[in-house]
């Protein structure tokens, strides 16, 4: 571990560099090559401390990190430079780990973190984040999926999907975002599609009977919800074109 210790300094200093020169003379080109060697010098670090597939965790952690500073330091260049660095550490981790070690929960959930972000501070970022943001939403909806397929016993791989795409939705609730609501339809799509091809196959008929039980509770629940959701949204516009009245009604 000893090995990893004059990294981790020299990511603390070139970082602080980077803070320095965006603090005092908002140089981004400056800012952009002093905080990426920082981010370099700490991967570098998390590697000698880390032991495999540990490190994969940590790397993707780091990712998230990288995000909230370079909101700060209002680099595109640096938001860019992450996400392909983010698609190399999957592409490692999948080439490299057991698809079994739950890492890919952390991905997920890493994505949707750097996606919240990009969201939250849009505006201080000063550029379009668009694509990144669906970007980092798309590998949260692959990853989620996936790492519960190989955790998660082949008779409730289907049930898990399910709360997987109930809690897009909750997040459509929260946020306000159509984008997570289309994450939860595909995620629905993709639970169907795997009862049809794989569950009647290999599932046992009491399981089968269970998880298309649960999976239609969940696609009523969520028809219901949203028609109430609409049904209120239209009653709310309707009653505010009847507060400001008919246009040009107003004396002179």
């Amino acid at each position: 571990t000893r090995s990893g210790v004059p990294y981790l300094i020299a990511a603390v200093f070139y970082l602080a560099v980077a803070t320095a020169f965006w603090a005092r003379e908002r140089s981004r080109w400056s800012t952009f090559a002093y905080a990426m060697t920082g981010y370099f010098a700490l991967s570098v670090a998390i590697q000698a401390f880390s032991q495999m597939p540990d490190v994969f965790v940590w790397l993707s952690l780091q990712s998230l990190l990288v995000v909230a500073t370079a909101v700060w330091f209002q680099s595109r260049f640096i938001v860019t430079a992450n996400f392909i660095i983010y698609i190399a550490t999957i592409i490692g981790y999948l080439a490299v780990a057991e698809a079994g070690s739950g890492i890919s929960f952390v991905f997920g959930a890493v994505a949707l973190g750097s996606a919240r972000i990009l969201s939250w501070q849009k505006d201080r970022l000063r550029l379009q984040t668009e694509l990144m943001r669906n970007g980092y939403l798309l590998c949260s909806f692959l990853a989620f999926p996936y790492a519960a397929y190989h955790l998660v016993p082949s008779e409730y791989v289907s049930i898990s999907w399910v709360l997987i795409a109930v809690f897009y939705y909750l997040m459509n609730l929260v946020v306000s975002s159509p984008k997570y609501r289309w994450m939860g339809h595909g995620t629905l799509i993709g639970t169907v599609l795997y009862l049809v091809v794989v569950g009647i196959i290999q599932l046992k008929p009491a399981y089968r009977i269970l998880s298309f039980i649960v999976l239609g509770v969940v696609l009523v629940g969520v028809s219901l919800v949203f028609s109430i959701i609409r049904k209120r949204s239209a009653a709310g516009m309707g009653e505010a074109e009847k507060a400001e009245g008919p246009v040009g009604s107003g004396k002179e």
